[in-house]
C-alpha cells in the first residue's frame, strides 16, 4: 500500500517494470499481472494512521471501531475487511485493533497472504461486491 492511499500512473510503471503483482489503493486493488492493468473494487480500509503522529491519530479510534462494527454486521454488503495496521497507530488503538482480529477469527473469517489474493483476484468469476 502506498502512502495515503494514492498511486499515480508512474509508480505504477515502476511496480509493474520492478514485476509486481497487486497494488492496492485506499478502495481498489490493483492486479498489475495482467495486460491491460485491472482495477478491482473493496471495501474502504480500517486505518489509525491519518497523519503520522500517534497522538494525533487517537482521534480515530471511535471512528474505526464503529466502522469495523457496521462491516462485521448483518446488514453489510462488502464480504471483506481490510484492516491496515502502522507502527505509528495509537498505542490506544492496539487494543481495539487485537479484539477486531480476534472477532473476526471466531467468526470464521479467512486471512489472505497478499499472493492468495492475487489468485482470487486473477479469477475473473470471483468478485468482491
Amino acid at each position: 500500500m502506498p502512502p495515503q492511499w494514492k498511486l499515480g500512473n508512474g509508480c505504477r510503471a515502476v511496480l509493474k517494470k520492478l514485476k509486481f503483482s497487486l497494488a492496492e489503493i485506499q478502495e481498489e486493488f490493483l492486479l498489475l499481472s495482467v495486460e491491460p492493468l485491472r482495477k478491482i473494487k473493496a471495501p474502504k480500509v480500517l486505518s489509525w494512521d491519518l497523519t503520522g503522529h500517534p497522538a494525533q491519530n487517537v482521534i480515530r479510534i471511535g471512528t474505526e471501531e464503529r466502522r469495523f462494527r457496521f462491516l462485521n454486521g448483518a446488514k453489510c454488503k462488502h464480504k471483506m475487511i481490510r484492516i491496515a495496521l502502522h507502527p505509528r497507530d495509537p498505542h490506544k488503538a492496539f487494543k481495539d485493533q487485537l479484539t477486531m482480529i480476534s472477532e473476526l477469527k471466531n467468526e470464521d473469517y479467512k486471512f489472505l497472504r497478499y499472493r492468495d489474493l492475487v489468485l482470487k483476484l486473477q479469477d475473473t468469476t470471483y468478485s468482491l461486491k
